[in-house]
């Protein structure tokens, strides 16, 4: 019987012979550091497991609507301490912004409707759009400084 160092808390205990490719030891948080380790790795593999999950997920968020209410009553300081997280992932989100984009916005070739912005929430009356037709050119990186200074002397 030999030992082993468990995975997870470190330790070094006898190995159970009954358990092919052991990895963890017998400690609580140990089997439950294994059980989700599978679950993860299940849910990445297994595309029914992952749908049978959510819709797992789906049901007990259905029956248990008032929940997180009820936990952020209960836990006044975990509620706060989120919402200080939060502020700082937004604050950290806003710093980023690209000054230069070297890939346009992907648009595809065809017919567009295009609806005025104060109309967008009306979308039964649409009197007021009008379609049109998008054709991509397609001019490669190198070759846009040429293309747009040529344009710009023929305006000139």
């Amino acid at each position: 019987m030999g030992l082993l160092r468990c995975v997870h808390c470190g330790r070094v205990v006898p190995a159970n012979p009954c358990i092919k490719n052991q990895t963890h030891c017998d400690l609580e948080a140990c089997r439950r550091d294994k059980r989700r380790l599978w679950q993860r790795q299940k849910m990445a593999s297994d595309p029914d497991y992952k749908a049978n999950q959510r819709e797992c997920h789906k049901t007990w968020q259905e029956r248990n609507p008032q929940y997180w209410q009820a936990y952020r009553e209960n836990h006044p300081e975990a509620a706060e301490r989120n919402r200080i997280q939060q502020r700082e992932r937004n604050r950290r989100r806003r710093k980023i912004a690209k000054m230069d984009t070297s890939d346009p916005p992907e648009v595809k070739p065809g017919k567009y409707f295009l609806v005025p912005k104060d109309l967008w929430e009306e979308v039964i009356a649409k009197m007021d759009t009008s379609v049109r037709k998008i054709t991509l050119i397609l001019i490669p990186y190198e070759d846009r400084a040429v293309a747009v200074g040529g344009l710009q002397k023929r305006t000139q």
